[in-house]
């Protein structure tokens, strides 16, 4: 999907200007939306162990629903084992520059370890109220690929962002969303 996805996007004429989205909905988290992305991830969309198709299909799902909700959003690699990669899906602040907060959630799977469903509806609903909120915040959204994984001593995916936001010299406040469910 992530292919169609970049295909689309290299066909495209490249002479207009991007179109805005504007978020919709509430300027509130609304429960049965949580409700219904935890599902999807739950039932639809596991296991996701780092570097399956099954994580880069919650990655796509994730990236789709961040750009319906209005932000610019990066791809950044995350490397897992030989050339097995995950990736981080990073909702930039609306307005750019460096984030004031990074909220921050992980969206891989690992044998024996709970079902993240309701963590990451929360996310995808958090950014998505925040942005009808206050269009202009500094807030940067940040789900983790290969985070729960026990290859490379785990937390592949937050210790890639940490790199990241080191090499841009930002400093921001960082809050992970982790057992909502």
């Amino acid at each position: 999907m992530l292919a169609g996805l970049g295909a689309l996007t290299a066909c495209s004429d490249g002479g207009g200007p991007a179109v805005a989205v504007a978020a919709g909905g509430p300027s509130k988290v609304r429960t049965e939306v949580v409700r219904r992305h935890a599902a999807q991830f739950d039932r639809e969309l596991s296991p996701r162990p780092a570097g399956s198709q099954q994580e880069s299909s919650a990655a796509t799902y994730i990236l789709g629903h961040l750009q319906r909700a209005g932000y610019g959003v990066r791809l950044e690699a995350v490397p897992v084992e030989n050339l097995v990669n995950s990736t981080d899906v990073l909702a930039v602040p609306p307005e750019g520059g460096n984030p004031a907060a990074v909220v921050a959630v992980a969206y891989d799977t690992a044998a024996g370890n709970r079902a993240l469903g309701a963590d990451i509806g929360l996310f995808l609903e958090l950014a998505r109220a925040l942005r009808v909120a206050d269009p202009g915040h500094d807030v940067m959204f940040a789900a983790l690929g290969a985070e729960n994984t026990a290859l490379g001593g785990g937390s592949l995916g937050s210790r890639r962002l940490i790199g990241l936001l080191g090499e841009e010299g930002a400093d921001p406040l960082v809050l992970t969303i982790d057992g909502v469910g």
